[in-house]
């Protein structure tokens, strides 16, 4: 490392359960209860022993892993990933979450790094620009196209042109280090509506809900669990920054990455501020005493240059855009270009995630605090 270099290393701590998905889905096949645990099998390994018994092999075929119950546990247990105590009904589909070649959940650095990007995205529309600036801001957002490519514009205003040419080349966040197999569950997630009038419903299907939520639509995701400790680096290139900066005019933006710590944190405490009214409101109140704790959490770290990010699946619109931090009128204008949602609450849903079969926490709250920093 030399003077030009800062590398921070973090302890990254689980606050509520995350999932980041390789995009694929466990199936029948890969998962089954039996014996009162849910099992996940590795498909090489099954196949190896499945070769030489056609019988059960054309039944696992059809059946698929509920067809191992006649196996012996330790044969089982050669085959799978995990085996965790479980209770509730067994899942037809899992989505899966990222792992190492060993098949150890961790967090990869482009996700950190995303949350990181919208952090700042946000607190440069939200704290940093003035009305005449956001007012610019906000002609940006396209009156049509993908929502995927909405904020492509505003990104390249705030951070640079181009990938070659954005101030977040200077910020090299590297991939967790593994969590062991036991941080890793298999979570029952469903969603909750605010209904116009402040009714608590959960959804069924479009137009269907619900108010109790065992008759709700479910949907399982593997989770890395609360109290899952994780070792990252971040490394600041101050010789890149001053140089992208400079090229692009962007001098005042440098000064977003070195301020990043303090700015995250003044955006996770707006978005678990606006969590926690939603839940309010709404009378979720295991959500109202979650983001009560993580306000105070917020306190007690900040003197130790905690980092507290929003990330992964689950976090809805809210994590993902900066359209609420350039006013009512740029969100009323995504909406209509992008016809999102109806009625006069949005976003009106949230992902949920049940514990022994009641609402208990969100997904995708995590606090980095460091640990070294070498340059």
């Amino acid at each position: 490392m030399n003077e030009l270099l800062t590398r921070t290393t973090y302890r990254l701590t689980v606050l509520s359960p995350v999932h980041v998905g390789t995009g694929e889905t466990l199936t029948a096949h890969d998962v089954a209860v039996l014996n009162g645990h849910l099992w996940r099998f590795e498909p090489d390994r099954l196949f190896e022993h499945l070769a030489d018994d056609r019988r059960l092999l054309d039944r696992y075929t059809t059946q698929g892993a509920q067809a191992l119950a006649a196996w012996p546990e330790e044969r089982r247990r050669a085959c799978a990933r995990y085996a965790h105590p479980w209770r509730a009904k067994a899942p037809t589909q899992v989505r899966e979450q990222v792992a190492d070649p060993l098949g150890h959940p961790y967090l990869p650095g482009s996700s950190i790094k995303g949350a990181i990007r919208t952090a700042l995205l946000w607190a440069a529309c939200a704290l940093e620009a003035d009305d005449e600036e956001r007012a610019a801001l906000r002609s940006l957002v396209p009156a049509g196209g993908s929502p995927k490519q909405a904020g492509e514009n505003l990104q390249r205003r705030l951070l640079g042109p181009d990938p070659n040419h954005d101030l977040l080349r200077a910020l090299r966040v590297e991939d967790s280090t593994p969590a062991p197999l036991t941080q890793l569950r298999v979570a029952e997630v469903r969603v909750a509506v605010r209904e116009p009038d402040n009714r608590l419903t959960w959804f069924v299907k479009p137009g269907h809900h619900e108010p109790d939520p065992h008759r709700a639509s479910a949907i399982w995701a593997e989770v890395l669990v609360p109290r899952t400790t994780l070792t990252l680096s971040i490394t600041l290139d101050h010789d890149l920054l001053t140089r992208q900066a400079a090229r692009l005019g962007f001098e005042r933006r440098a000064a977003l990455l070195e301020r990043l710590a303090l700015l995250c944190n003044r955006v996770a405490h707006r978005l678990g501020r606006g969590e926690y009214e939603w839940a309010r409101a709404c009378g979720l109140n295991p959500l109202v005493r979650f983001y009560v704790w993580l306000s105070r959490d917020m306190k007690q770290h900040a003197r130790q240059g905690a980092i507290y990010l929003w990330l992964g699946w689950g976090t809805g619109w809210r994590s993902k855009t900066v359209a609420e931090a350039l006013g009512e009128e740029a969100v009323a204008h995504v909406r209509r270009a992008f016809r999102l949602g109806k009625g006069p609450l949005f976003p009106k849903t949230r992902r949920v995630v049940f514990e022994n079969g009641a609402p208990a926490v969100p997904l995708g709250w995590v606090r980095l605090v460091p640990m070294s920093s070498e340059q």
